[in-house]
């Protein structure tokens, strides 16, 4: 299908490099931005089709950004996945109160980022044996 654009929003860079890395190896197209007002700037500008914010940065956090979001009419159905490494039945709450989608807790864990994206953009994965497999061509 066509190719996906997401924001990754976190204010720690190696963070973003990890998961834009991770994204970009599924085919993705990665935006970045270090804080929620840098994040929302990129949604306005560049209409990606999901947003991956951490909940905790400096000046606006994930959760001021994405009630932002949500006020929003261009904005309002943008899926969000909020990222944070305090993943308490209240920190998740939270993040769902304030118009996420979904939550993500820190380290990410690979598959269930992959689930999460699949079912909020609505993709199916195609798997490709890797070299040596049955299925694989000579």
């Amino acid at each position: 299908g066509p190719r996906r654009r997401v924001v990754v929003a976190d204010d720690v860079a190696i963070n973003r490099q990890m998961l834009g890395e991770l994204l970009r190896g599924l085919g993705f197209e990665v935006l970045e931005a270090d804080d929620g007002l840098s994040a929302l700037e990129q949604v306005q500008r560049h209409r990606p089709d999901l947003l991956l914010i951490d909940v905790r940065m400096p000046g606006m956090n994930g959760l001021e950004a994405t009630a932002c979001l949500r006020q929003e009419p261009g904005t309002r159905q943008l899926p969000v996945i909020a990222v944070s490494a305090n993943a308490s039945t209240e920190d998740q709450a939270r993040c769902m109160a304030a118009g996420a989608n979904a939550f993500l807790a820190k380290p990410v864990d690979r598959e269930q980022l992959v689930a999460l994206l699949g079912l909020h953009l609505g993709l199916r994965w195609v798997h490709r044996a890797s070299p040596g497999q049955p299925g694989e061509l000579a």
